[in-house]
């Protein structure tokens, strides 16, 4: 697998994902993901939020900033966005789907942040790991 590649099929996506969770050991996947921002007078916005229906994008991000396992939250600088943005980019062949975590981490590379979190839920009944987290699960109902 390239990163040129198209992912065109569910088949496709479906090798993608396995691609990038062979690549990270013990790897688990979250039933629940997403970014949450703040702003420079510490307001705090859930940019996207998604779950078990959209895999791939959490297992891309969390090969870039070193997530594995547990429930957490993490850091983003805005180079590993646009990495991971870079990585998740073929998927956007597989014209069957959105892909919400995509376009919105495009769109967050061209705004102003003080703070980029990736949120991970292994289970929802986990305690939370941040204010991100609970506004994450918040969004999710």
């Amino acid at each position: 697998m390239t990163l040129g590649d198209a992912w065109v099929t569910d088949e496709d996506l479906t090798r993608a994902r396995q691609h990038f969770a062979g690549g990270i050991p013990g790897w688990v996947q979250p039933v629940a993901h997403g970014i949450v921002t703040t702003t420079d007078d510490g307001t705090k916005t859930v940019q996207v939020a998604s779950t078990l229906e959209h895999r791939l994008p959490a297992v891309v991000l969390a090969s870039v900033i070193g997530r594995r396992s547990g429930t957490a939250t993490m850091s983003v600088t805005l180079e590993q966005l646009e990495r991971a943005a870079e990585l998740l980019a073929p998927a956007e062949a597989a014209l069957h789907w959105e892909h919400p975590n995509l376009w919105t981490w495009r769109r967050l590379l061209a705004e102003s942040h003080a703070l980029i979190e990736a949120v991970f839920v292994d289970s929802l009944a986990d305690p939370l790991s941040s204010e991100a987290d609970r506004l994450l699960r918040a969004s999710l109902t």
